[in-house]
């Protein structure tokens, strides 16, 4: 699972979108996240209508290089050994969902991502597909969004 987990970011690398810092000594996203908090938005919010639900693979890999946006709850928070990237779950089969993808170069950049575990988000910026399976990387705290639900 590592190494699948691994390789998902990688093609943001590939197409020269971030840059990796080296793995040794970096601390994980809780340790350095910022005080910034995530903007809570209305369950029948308009950006909501347009945006695609996170098991929509075939409609990301259409949106492959586009500006988009997708919708689900957090299942789980994910940050490999060595705290070298971190992943938002939407499903306990992560394979089934599009990837919301954070790089350690970022990680101050955001709240502790733990706190979403469970909550209803939307996620936004452009698509990259890797291995057949899109991803949208998390650089900014406006990225992503907490659906407020009854």
């Amino acid at each position: 699972m590592f190494a699948t987990l691994a390789l998902v970011s990688m093609a943001a690398v590939a197409a020269g979108q971030v840059q990796l810092k080296p793995a040794a000594g970096l601390k994980s996203q809780s340790e350095v996240a910022s005080k910034a908090k995530f903007k809570v938005i209305p369950e029948k919010a308009p950006e909501l209508k347009t945006a695609l639900e996170a098991h929509d693979l075939k409609g990301a890999a259409k949106l492959s290089g586009k500006q988009g946006a997708f919708y689900g709850v957090v299942d789980s928070v994910v940050e490999t050994k060595g705290h070298s990237v971190l992943f938002l779950d939407f499903d306990k089969d992560f394979k089934r969902t599009i990837a919301a993808v954070l790089l350690p170069s970022h990680y101050a950049d955001l709240p502790d991502m733990r706190q979403i575990k469970s909550h209803k988000v939307l996620v936004s910026g452009k698509y990259v597909m890797y291995n057949g399976r899109a991803e949208i990387l998390i650089s900014t705290v406006d990225q992503v969004k907490i659906v407020q639900t009854k």
